[in-house]
């Protein structure tokens, strides 16, 4: 299989709410993301191009701040969902920004789970 990622994925586990129409759908949690998608890590499954609705907080400073993302399902298995995220949707862009910035602050070390 050829790899399409334009850039690395970078581990971290923030756990995430899936929303379908308005609707929940499932929680779980984003275990890596690049600067077009994440992989959300959950139990419930969604057919190709389905699209979705992810809200996640990230600590910021003493409040957790509420960042959300539209995206459309790319693949799903039975470990989880790998999403392309809508950058085009101004919220989606800066929740995929608000993701990389946690990253890249350090601030998301310790709390990636290492691979058994």
């Amino acid at each position: 299989m050829i790899e399409h990622r334009c850039s690395r994925r970078e581990a971290l586990a923030i756990s995430a709410s899936l929303f379908q129409n308005g609707h929940f759908l499932d929680s779980g949690t984003i275990r890596n993301v690049n600067q077009n998608g994440v992989f959300l890590e959950a139990e419930t499954t969604a057919a190709k191009n389905t699209f979705i609705e992810v809200v996640f907080n990230i600590p910021d400073n003493e409040f957790p701040k509420e960042h959300r993302f539209f995206a459309m399902v790319a693949h799903s298995s039975s470990s989880g969902l790998g999403l392309y995220v809508d950058v085009l949707v101004p919220e989606s862009r800066h929740g995929l920004h608000a993701l990389m910035e946690y990253i890249n602050s350090g601030k998301s070390e310790g709390r990636v789970r290492k691979p058994s």
